[in-house]
Order: structure tokens, then sequence, then C-alpha cells
């Protein structure tokens, strides 16, 4: 009788477990398989760009002569979508404007010509500065990289991309010192865009840690429209601060 209530009391226990074990089981969470794709972000990840960078041309032909301390400064507003699978990758699409400052060296250009624009110099000019500068409509993309997307601000960042640009305007900026037939202290400024191609597309790349980043540009798309002007390839390197 006693070795009855033994195995009674073991089997009644045995069961006791394995209800407990079934319950568990059938109350577990199942984790669903993360399919790929890329979702809006839940964090700050660089929403804004603010760019500031050198300028010049690769190339430079028909006699351009620049100086130094071209300048562009280029201001964004992105959203980043995260990779599910991932979320150090993610790819981000945004709109903002871009504008370039080109200093020419003792020369200036024509943009009243009605087919060529034509960089020109006269040793009896005395120029004291002589400016080309653009100003796009831009629709930039990237591909982007983030050691830590939850903490942006204490992560390394990488990102290659594009851009396309409207162009807005196109001017020059000439201020005199004496010109050629002896008038001296004025300032001319012509403004046409129908030498310059209306529209660019630009590779972009950067590469920083935490709100700051190094960054670089170059046209793909000719600068003048062909036949319009020299073959100019322009590119841009700086320093991007991001936030958001």
């Amino acid at each position: 009788m006693k070795r009855i209530l033994i195995v009674m009391a073991v089997s009644m226990f045995a069961v006791h477990a394995m209800a407990q074990k079934h319950s568990a089981d059938s109350t577990a969470t199942v984790k669903p398989k993360k399919k790929g794709g890329f979702v809006l972000g839940d964090h700050a990840n660089d929403h804004l760009l603010i760019q500031l960078g050198y300028s010049d041309f690769f190339h430079k032909q028909d006699s351009v002569a620049t100086k130094a301390f071209g300048r562009s400064f280029n201001m964004y507003f992105m959203m980043a979508f995260n990779d599910v699978n991932d979320p150090r990758f993610s790819v981000a699409a945004g709109l903002g404007f871009g504008t370039d400052n080109y200093y020419l060296n003792k020369e200036r250009i024509d943009l009243t010509n009605p087919t060529r624009g034509t960089f020109y110099s006269d040793t009896a000019d005395n120029y004291r500065r002589s400016k080309l500068a653009l100003a796009y409509l831009e629709l930039p993309a990237e591909l982007r990289y983030s050691t830590n997307p939850t903490n942006p601000n204490h992560a390394w960042k990488f990102a290659i991309g594009m851009k396309a640009g409207l162009l807005l305007n196109a001017h020059t900026k000439v201020k005199m010192i004496r010109d050629i037939n002896g008038l001296t202290n004025y300032t001319t400024k012509v403004k046409d865009n129908h030498l310059f191609t209306p529209g660019r597309f630009v590779g972009t790349f950067r590469v920083g840690y935490g709100v700051l980043s190094l960054f670089g540009q170059t046209d793909i798309s000719n600068f003048f429209k062909s036949g319009s002007g020299p073959t100019l390839r322009p590119w841009t390197l700086g320093i991007t601060v991001s936030g958001l």
C-alpha cells in the first residue's frame, strides 16, 4: 500500500510539472521573423545638414583663373529610413539649397554674350574682387552607415549619395579699383542663367564622428550648356554640421 501511495504521489508531481511547462510554452511570445526593407527611424538621424566648403574647378580651361577662398554653403532637411534587419544602415532623402561662389583671379566672365561665356582680363584693369555665384534648389539622397544609430552624437558616420539641383540664379559681381577706361571705384552686377546647364547632378560623400563630418562633392553634369563655355567640373570639400 505504501508503495502504491509513493507511485501515485510521484505520478501526480510529474503530471503537475508537465502541465506547468505546457502552460508556460503556450503563453510564450514567439518573435516574428524580421522582413527586409526600410522604415522611418524612431530616433534622430541627421535630419538637418549644414555644410560649409571650399569650391573650385577640375581641369581649368579657356584661361579660367580662380583664386583661393571659393566658398559653398548648403543646407538640407532630410528624412532617414532605417534598415529593418540592421538599423546601422539607412537611406535618407530631402530638400534644400546650395550656393557656390567662385572668385576669379584678375579676370571676369561675360554672361551677356548670347552664345558663349568667355573668361577674359586686361592688364590695364585693376580688380578689387570678381565673383561668379550660383544658387540651386537641390534634392539630396544618401545611403548611410552609423556605428551607433541610437546615439548618433557618439557614432562614426559614413554616407555616399547623389543630389539633383535646379539652377535658380547665376550672377557675377565685379568690384573695380580702376578699369581700362580710367573709371575708378565702382561695382557691376550681372544676373543671367542662360549659359549654364539648368539642372545638375552631383556625387557626394561624408565621413565623420558625432555632429561633425568631412564632406566632398563633384558635379557629374556639365557646368555650362554644350558649346556655351569651357568644359569645367566643379568640386567642393568642406565640413558638415548635422543635428536633430
